[in-house]
């Protein structure tokens, strides 16, 4: 019997000018150790606007999962989707670039990489603001931000748009900034957020001096607190024609610099931060700025293997303390991990408001990342454990939408802020059926808006249980399995207890007032026995009375719980839930809320049955 899905795909192709691209099973993309190869439907390459129209309009008629990709850089491979079968719009056959001098502008297809951007717009000797690697997509970054060696003169990618087109899950193709402002303030920082399939972007260009100096500065990795803290002080005040990248290893510390304008120039700005800073090497290169750019930039075209976790500093800088924990971090880690810094305080991008776009992360010196190559499941494990403990201490409760973490808690508010309410509304109106939907996109979900995981802070209300009140103090880690425990057997995908996990909880009328400390560990019942990692168990632990009294349970949360409750009211009766009472629900309920709401929507095609598999095939 033929299958359903060559059937689509013959019926698409006949009715279509697109190209089908075949990937050979022995190269996935986008698969490396970290992520695993997805069986898609198919990968469409369009060759206009039209032909991404009806892939759209195909895919919605059938309810297919539709992703668009634009150039395969996605730190989590979202630009295949997130599971099986879906269909892959491929835009890397949209790649026209037009330069209009007089009106300062680029029109320039979203399959097209960086590097080619850079060149067309060098060659008129004009400048466009975007990333530091040339070989990325160009659809991707600028929808999501867009940070890189020109955002202090000129501002982020996405403030540089002036208009996009854009097909949506109706088909329609439209023009954000005419006739849909709502929606062109969406794609300027959550326009690979799941809006619709962009296509073309307008850009505003920039003319700039023929002449660009590079600067490089070498450091040994004990100057790296000094030269951080000689950046907290003069970081802001740096001339705006310049950025600075930091790139921090286990052995040293290297800045690359672009300056708009000459050495001597240059200098001049950096008399002062060099001699504060003492490095070992300065060396100045004089190019253009399509040169300045790209040279030396060729070995990333080669996709390694990466995590990456996103931080965003403010504008003092980093604390002498949080500077010797990332020091201390980055010297003692087990695998290969660098720390990139880039400098975007006292310049454009902190000159506009963080609800005037989508992109809310304004008002920092540097943007943080801190990224490990080839990592083991061990070595994730610690990478997120430092992360958390970092993000909270010592930097600002945000992280960079295009360094997409999958693991990341509180992702809605890290990566859009107080701009979510308004994204989710925005996206009930463009696409009210979820057609475009992956993980850690808009949702749909009303209830996301107020509830975990959007900030530490949470309320959580329940008819049964009442309101609980909870201040996240440690986010902790799921441990791998066979280690990971569950406080409900029957749903593995529920109620995980997480390691190193520490809140404080409260609930209860006025005069029935109560907080908690509430934390759980993974270790040996047993403390004389050998440290067996697979032996560990997760110890349930309540402080009270001010942290006079603690109790605690390796049963269960609600063994700790009722034994506290017997401790603080022998006399009283009602059982405390202590799936509750920990908060263990709070990240499954909003887990199943965004599942449920996606299957009330917008089933997945593998789970039809065949009978309903040929009914919408016939429908087209």
């Amino acid at each position: 019997m033929i299958s359903y899905l060559y059937i689509f795909l013959l019926i698409i192709t006949i009715y279509t000018s697109y190209t089908l691209a075949v990937i050979p099973d022995s190269k996935c993309p986008e698969e490396d150790a970290l992520r695993k190869c997805l069986n898609q439907l198919a990968f469409v390459r369009p060759t206009d606007v039209l032909d991404v129209q009806k892939v759209i309009k195909c895919a919605a008629k059938l309810h297919f999962p539709i992703v668009a990709r634009s150039g395969g850089h996605s730190y989590e491979g979202y630009g295949i989707g997130d599971k099986d079968c879906y269909l892959v719009v491929d835009l890397v056959t949209l790649n026209k670039t037009t330069i209009d001098i007089t009106s300062q502008t680029a029109v320039i297809g979203t399959g097209n990489v960086l590097e080619s951007l850079y060149y067309n717009v060098n060659q008129h000797i004009f400048a466009f603001p975007a990333g530091t690697c040339p070989y990325v997509g160009v659809g991707g970054l600028m929808l999501g931000g867009g940070m890189g060696y020109l955002n202090r003169k000129f501002g982020l990618s996405s403030d540089n748009i002036l208009d996009a087109q854009i097909v949506l899950a109706n088909g329609t193709i439209v023009h954000s900034a005419r006739k849909h402002p709502e929606l062109y303030w969406a794609i300027r920082g959550a326009g690979n957020a799941g809006y619709g399939i962009v296509t073309t972007l307008t850009l505003k260009i920039h003319p700039i001096q023929k002449i660009v100096t590079s600067m490089f500065l070498d450091y040994d990795f004990d100057q790296t607190p000094l030269l951080l803290s000689v950046m907290n002080k003069l970081g802001n005040n740096l001339h705006r024609n310049l950025t600075i990248l930091f790139n921090i290893d286990s052995n040293s510390t290297h800045i690359h610099g672009i300056y708009l304008g000459s050495t001597s120039e240059l200098q001049s700005h950096m008399q002062e931060f060099i001699k504060l800073s003492k490095p070992n090497n300065v060396t100045y290169s004089e190019n253009d700025l399509y040169n300045s750019l790209t040279k030396g930039t060729e070995g990333s075209k080669i996709k390694d293997s990466y995590k990456v976790k996103s931080y965003f500093i403010d504008s003092k800088g980093l604390s002498d303390e949080g500077i010797k924990s990332l020091m201390s971090f980055i010297k003692n880690f087990e695998c290969e991990i660098y720390s990139v810094m880039l400098l975007i305080g006292g310049g454009k991008v902190n000159e506009i408001k963080r609800k005037e776009t989508a992109f809310v992360h304004r008002g920092f010196l540097y943007h943080m990342e801190v990224k490990v190559t080839a990592p083991t499941e061990m070595c994730l494990q610690k990478l997120d454990s430092f992360s958390q403990q970092f993000q909270r201490n010592y930097t600002h409760y945000e992280s960079y939408q295009n360094l997409a973490d999958r693991q990341l808690n509180n992702w809605q508010h890290r990566y859009f802020g107080e701009n979510f309410k308004k994204l989710v509304t925005i996206k009930r109106k463009y696409d009210p059926h979820n057609l475009f939907h992956w993980n850690q996109m808009i949702s749909l979900a009303e209830k996301w808006l107020h509830e975990y995981p959007i900030k530490p802070e949470i309320e959580y209300k329940n008819l049964t249980t009442g309101t609980y009140h909870y201040i996240i103090l440690s986010e902790g880690h799921y441990p791998p399995s066979p280690i990971l425990a569950k406080s409900q057997k029957k749903n593995n995908n529920c109620y995980r207890i997480p390691d190193k996990y520490k809140a404080k909880v409260s609930w209860g009328k006025k005069s029935k007032w109560r907080e908690i400390i509430c934390s759980i560990d993974y270790k040996n019942q047993d403390n004389d026995k050998e440290d067996n990692p697979t032996n560990k168990k997760p110890c349930f632990k309540i402080e009270f009375n001010n942290g006079l009294q603690v109790v605690e349970s390796w049963k269960s949360a609600t063994d700790a719980a009722n034994i506290y409750s017997q401790i603080y009211n022998p006399k009283g009766t009602s059982i405390l839930s202590g799936t509750i009472v920990f908060g263990l629900q709070l990240k499954c309920v909003e887990h199943n809320r965004d599942l449920y709401h996606q299957a009330r929507v917008f089933k997945p095609i593998e789970t039809y049955s065949n009978p309903t598999k040929r009914a919408r095939l016939e429908q087209i």
